[in-house]
């Protein structure tokens, strides 16, 4: 979470780079004067959602100013409730593009660099539908790989990886002979989706790899999960610890261990 200054009012922002534009609780926005323009359009969340575009005035992360930028927005109250905390705002591609930005999870801080010279890990990432997305293998077993387009989604919490719908069906008598048990994935914009936790022997993403990673698997197809646009998605779990860089203007996100 980040504090983001919207229009001289201060909000508590989920920062998602699985988001393609940074959003507003509608809510939220109404009580600080942002307000809902003609054009509407429909979200891909855990659901297809249909909302509007706004202008905010002023968009402020840190150092970071972005002045009379389109945002959209969104129903967040029972992303609020499932987190146990006032949602305002989801941190998008707009912001986290501004230069190399680097999260630091082990001190819970979000900065820009003017270059990177670390030692981590270097996953290439595809920005075509502004999210971050990578050549995966998941190791299902000692002689079992598969190989997936997985999106780095630090709005996925419940899993280390998550694998939709298509992809599901595709690889449908591998996956379904994994030992799983049925449960909830979460929520997010558009209501709760559910369907099996298992665990991988491994997933490699670039060098990086995790071991032993929960996984959610599911074959619904409403929202994001039916877009075809990826395979799965690494999510918030995996980098804990961790610092991440997304060098976007380079195309390749840095895992530092």
């Amino acid at each position: 979470m980040a504090e983001v200054g919207v229009a001289g009012h201060l909000g508590c922002f989920i920062v998602d780079t699985g988001c393609g534009l940074t959003s507003l609780d509608a809510g939220w926005a109404a009580s600080i004067g942002i307000v809902p323009n003609d054009t509407q359009q429909t979200v891909h969340g855990t659901d297809a959602v249909a909302t509007s575009f706004a202008t905010a005035p002023s968009l402020r992360v840190g150092d970071v100013l972005l002045e009379n930028t389109q945002v959209l927005l969104l129903p967040l109250a029972g992303v609020s409730e499932h987190l146990g905390m006032q949602v305002d705002g989801v941190a998008g591609y707009d912001i986290l593009s501004r230069g190399i930005v680097a999260i630091d999870f082990r001190e819970d801080t979000m900065s820009i660099l003017d270059e990177y010279d670390g030692a981590g890990f270097v996953i290439p990432v595809d920005l075509t539908y502004r999210i971050p997305i990578s050549q995966a293998t998941i190791a299902i077993d000692e002689t079992t790989e598969l190989t997936a387009r997985m999106a780095l989604d630090l709005g996925s919490g419940t899993f280390d990886v998550r694998l939709v719908g298509a992809f599901v069906d595709t690889h449908d008598e591998i996956l379904s002979a994994l030992p799983s048990t049925a449960g909830p994935f979460g929520t997010g914009v558009g209501g709760a989706i559910e369907g099996r936790m298992t665990r991988f022997r491994s997933v490699r993403v670039g060098d990086f790899v995790i071991d032993h990673p929960t996984a959610g698997i599911t074959n619904d197809r409403r929202g994001a999960l039916g877009l075809g646009i990826f395979d799965g998605t690494v999510g918030a779990n995996v980098f804990a610890g961790k610092r991440l860089i997304l060098d976007y203007a380079r195309s390749r996100v840095i895992i530092e261990p």
